[in-house]
This record gives C-alpha cells, sequence and structure tokens, in this order.
C-alpha cells in the first residue's frame, strides 16, 4: 500500500497513473504538506506535463489508523469514507457544493481521496489573534455570516430521500471525539500537563472543573446525545460538519470562503455545530452581541440553551484538553479563566 508521505514521490505518481487519475505521461515534480490537518496526512501533488484540461495542482489525502499529528491517538482508518460519502451527497445540492473542495476520486482500499486544489489561502484560525471584527481579517463579519448560512444549508440537506442516512453513522469517529470532548478534560489524571500550555491553569483546572461532579453531569447527559443515546429531539437531527470551528474554514481573494474536512460529519441535533461555531467565536474575541448576530443567518430554529451547552463544554476542552489551538503568545491566564467560566456557565445553565 502506497504511503502519502512527501518524499515517496515516485510510488504516489505510479498510483494515481494506475488509477487514472493522472495521465500516463504526467510527472509529479512535487509533493508539500497542505495546510495544518490535524487528522489526515495531506499533500499538494504538484504535476508536470498534465493532460489538456488536466489541472497541475492536487490535494491528496490519506486516513492512517492514528490521527496524524497525534500518532499516540488511534484512529478508525477507514474515515474517509464518511467523508466521500459527504462530499456525494452534498454535490446535489448547490448552496452547500459551492462553497466546498470538489472530490475528484476516492480509492477506499487505499484511503486515498484526491480532492480539488482552492489554492493557498489560509484557514481561518488567524482570526484567534483577536482582531477578526475588523473587515478583511480572518473570520471576519462577512464570513461569519457566510458560514452560517451555509451551515443552515448544510442541515437542511434531505438524507432520507437521498438514501445516504445509514452513511452517516460515522460512530467510531463520535466515540473518539467523545472522549476528548466529554471525559478526559474533566477527568482527574488525565496525564494531560496543563501548566506545559499556561503556568497556573493546573491550579485553575484542579479547583472549579476536573473532578467537578455537576459538570462531570451535564458532560455526560452532552455526551450521550452526541452519541446517540438519548434523542429526544431526533426530529430535529440532520446532517452536520462534526467540527465546525476555524482550522475547517478557508478563505483566499480567488476563491472566498470555503469548508473543508468533513471526516467528522454525521447525523445528528445541530445544536453541536452550532455550540462549537459559538465557542470558537468566543477564542477570536467576538463579543456575544455579535455572535447573536451571526446565529441569526442560520435562520433555523433551535434548541439555544443546548447549543450553548455544547459550546460551554467545548470552550472547556479547548483548554483543559489534548487538542489545544493557536492561541496567540500573549494568551493569558486570566483571559483563559474567563473563557472557563464562560464555559462552565453555559453548562450549568442548561436544564
Amino acid at each position: 500500500m502506497v504511503d502519502l508521505l512527501p518524499d515517496n514521490v515516485e510510488a504516489i505518481q505510479t498510483f494515481l497513473r494506475d488509477k487514472g487519475w493522472i495521465g500516463p505521461t504526467s510527472t509529479v515534480s512535487s509533493l508539500a504538506p497542505a495546510g495544518e490537518g490535524n487528522m489526515n496526512r495531506t499533500l499538494r501533488a504538484t504535476l508536470d506535463n498534465a493532460a489538456d484540461g488536466s489541472p497541475f495542482t492536487l490535494i491528496l489525502k490519506q486516513s492512517v489508523p492514528f490521527v496524524a499529528k497525534y500518532p499516540q491517538i488511534a484512529a478508525p482508518q477507514n474515515r474517509l469514507d464518511v467523508e466521500a460519502a459527504f462530499y456525494e451527497i452534498t454535490a446535489a445540492s448547490a448552496d452547500v457544493q459551492r462553497y466546498m473542495p470538489r472530490m475528484l476520486h476516492y480509492d477506499n482500499e487505499t484511503n486515498i481521496m484526491c480532492l480539488e486544489d482552492l489554492g493557498d489561502g489560509a484557514d481561518m484560525t488567524a482570526g484567534y489573534s483577536r482582531t477578526s471584527d475588523d473587515k478583511g481579517d480572518s473570520f471576519n463579519v462577512d464570513h461569519r455570516e457566510t458560514l452560517m448560512k451555509w451551515l443552515a444549508s448544510l442541515h437542511s440537506v434531505d438524507l432520507d430521500t437521498s438514501g445516504k442516512r445509514d452513511a452517516f453513522s460515522n460512530m467510531e469517529m463520535r466515540k473518539l471525539n467523545a472522549t476528548h470532548i466529554f471525559d478526559l478534560p474533566l477527568s482527574k489524571d488525565n496525564g494531560i500537563d496543563l501548566d506545559g500550555f499556561t503556568s497556573g491553569l493546573q491550579n485553575v483546572a484542579a479547583d472549579d472543573y476536573v473532578g467537578n461532579a455537576k459538570l462531570i453531569d451535564r458532560s455526560k447527559r452532552l455526551n450521550d446525545i452526541y452519541l446517540g443515546k438519548t434523542n429526544s429531539n431526533a426530529d430535529t437531527y440532520c446532517l452536520l460538519h462534526g467540527d465546525y470551528y476555524p482550522g475547517s474554514f478557508l478563505s483566499n481573494d480567488k476563491t472566498g470562503v470555503k469548508i473543508i474536512d468533513p471526516e467528522f460529519a454525521f447525523r445528528g441535533p445541530p445544536e453541536f455545530d452550532l455550540g462549537v461555531f459559538v465557542a470558537h467565536c468566543c477564542f477570536c474575541g467576538i463579543s456575544l452581541e455579535e455572535i447573536d448576530k451571526a446565529l441569526a443567518s442560520y435562520a433555523r430554529l433551535f434548541d439555544r440553551k443546548l447549543a450553548l451547552a455544547f459550546a460551554g463544554i467545548e470552550l472547556i476542552r479547548r483548554l483543559l484538553g489534548v487538542a489545544q489551538l493557536p492561541l496567540p503568545g500573549d494568551t493569558t491566564l486570566a483571559m483563559k479563566e474567563e473563557w472557563l467560566k464562560q464555559g462552565k456557565e453555559w453548562l450549568m445553565n442548561w436544564n
């Protein structure tokens, strides 16, 4: 099986030719990392002698049996099957597809996907610099409006008519995610050195969060909703992106806003996507008033308290868990305490 690694040019070129993804005389002149993805190996392939009408660059993704950024964490190797199904079903919705790259090919034996290259646009994690309310900056007000309207279009995709409903259980990925969202951040002896991120954070966590029975109870209840163990509002369930945060958003002058990386997609409560989005608005320094304006662009009914509860646990897990964010170097302990307090408040106000 071919490994999608930057120095494996000859083997990858042979693979692409054998699959018919590039012409028999096309050559791969270079392979380079494409973005800062966590889950998968992702490379940009630059081609020479591309056939007429063929692209000169391609994005290649491969899922491996671990998290690419954290090789010590096991992950289901077939996760790109769900991403492929996501691209297939959303291709029928113009309002969804035009904000995503096109999937060109997928080989489930090698777990390699070939996508349209959207160019050199950066993801929107620069929004964590907390200047994102300014026009033109990453994750600005126009971006947020577009992202909420796109999410409403995604949540309106009819899974039942498509016959693809069963393709979006994605239970193994949900279990992996659930551990890192709802369990580890609040667990004692989880092995996470929080002072290695910010001095004093370990004590803050120990005093008010880790081992807090009330928070753990609410987190477990959210976990049950996320994993489908509790289905009280199942009639509102829809197709979710599953990882709706600035690392999944791209923007450049040529393509505008694009959404990528739906490998965590599943059928579930819309409040999960909304809550994750709200939490990351907080990390980007966006006021609650501006967050409400963005949510107004969603224009679909949802349970606000449940969405904020998911936002609360997302705030907590991004500060006390393994999956840390690229926050600015001047992010202080006091700032993190404020985010944690907000997360706790939203969790405790739910039900």
